[in-house]
């Protein structure tokens, strides 16, 4: 085995204490960065369960809901209120394309037309 010539750099004693310190502080930044990934792993891992558990409850909101609907009867609405519907249906519309009435104002000229309808459908 050939012999191995070491080779010695000589460091002032402040430019070896300075290396020792920027080792020092590069070692503790490292062991924190590793602490902040271990914190952000847990919470990431926390989400997902999280996202997990309101799935699964989401899916068994959704099977009750059907459940619910199909035992229910579906009521047959008459054609006048159909009609009355759809009439409110379109001045909601309307209103929302470019009103400057405050919503209490439009739903108090809703209920008028609503009376007014209903008075017209008794004559």
């Amino acid at each position: 085995m050939p012999k191995e010539e070491l080779l010695h750099v000589r460091f002032e004693h402040k430019e070896a204490l300075q290396s020792k310190k920027d080792f020092l502080i590069s070692q503790m930044y490292l062991l924190k960065m590793a602490g902040v990934m271990e914190d952000y792993n847990a919470l990431r891992d926390e989400e997902f369960r999280i996202k997990l558990r309101v799935s699964r409850r989401l899916k068994e909101l959704k099977t009750a809901i059907t459940k619910l609907q199909k035992t229910l009867p579906n009521p047959e609405i008459p054609d006048n209120l159909k009609k009355e519907k759809e009439k409110e249906e379109k001045i909601e519309h309307k209103s929302k394309k470019g009103s400057n009435h405050t919503p209490d104002v439009e739903e108090q000229l809703r209920e008028i037309e609503r009376r007014l309808s209903r008075l017209q459908g008794e004559n």
